[in-house]
């Protein structure tokens, strides 16, 4: 049933697909000047996809339907982080393997690329954290519609940051395997970490 709950997420996105298509268009004939911008595309794929997803399912109140099914509470957590690291993993892969056509560019090089690009996954798990406990913690109620914004906020200053720190050429993280294999490993925990968080608190609320 988890498989199903993570299709029915993936099914929305084709309402993106046109915008993601000419997204990924523009990115791979502009010479961008910007660090950012390459960050900033990149997280903005799991914001689209999740208040896609929220937005459908707020509007049709299909919360109540899920629950209905013969699903344990944990499931429908799971399937939904499941669904987020989806996103977060193509707003990453995408971007990337367009924007190696800008390595034609003398003026960018991997380690720009890399750094904005884990920057904007930084950013999508850390959007990621913050919305979806919120989600599962209050029912359709002012917070939750605030929730995106917070987490946009978020999630956009870390991806900044860390993109920064990535881009500073005094900075040996960069070129580091060790601290970018530590890095990732510590999102993937903290990412863990807030499912779980999740689980506890959607099992605790009242429907």
């Amino acid at each position: 049933m988890i498989k199903q709950l993570v299709l029915k997420d993936m099914m929305l996105q084709r309402k993106l697909g046109v915008t993601y298509l000419i997204c990924l268009f523009f990115l791979a004939i502009v010479d961008f000047r910007s660090d950012s911008f390459l960050m900033t595309f990149s997280l903005s794929i799991p914001v689209l996809g999740m208040m896609l997803s929220m937005n459908y399912e707020n509007k049709n109140k299909s919360e109540r339907l899920v629950n209905s099914l013969p699903l344990q509470r944990k499931e429908i957590v799971i399937a939904k982080y499941i669904f987020a690291s989806i996103l977060v993993s193509l707003g990453g892969a995408l971007p990337f393997t367009i924007s190696l056509i800008q390595l034609q560019n003398e003026n960018t090089t991997v380690f720009m690329l890399w750094a904005a690009i884990l920057g904007g996954i930084t950013g999508g798990l850390v959007y990621t954290m913050i919305v979806l406990p919120i989600e599962f913690t209050v029912g359709y109620s002012s917070a939750k519609q605030i929730a995106p914004f917070i987490g946009i906020a978020f999630g956009y200053l870390s991806g900044l940051i860390v993109s920064n720190v990535w881009l500073d050429v005094e900075n040996v993280w960069n070129t580091s395997l060790v601290v970018n294999v530590c890095f990732i490993a510590g999102l993937i925990l903290l990412y863990v970490m807030s499912m779980l968080f999740s689980i506890h608190l959607y099992n605790e609320r009242d429907l």
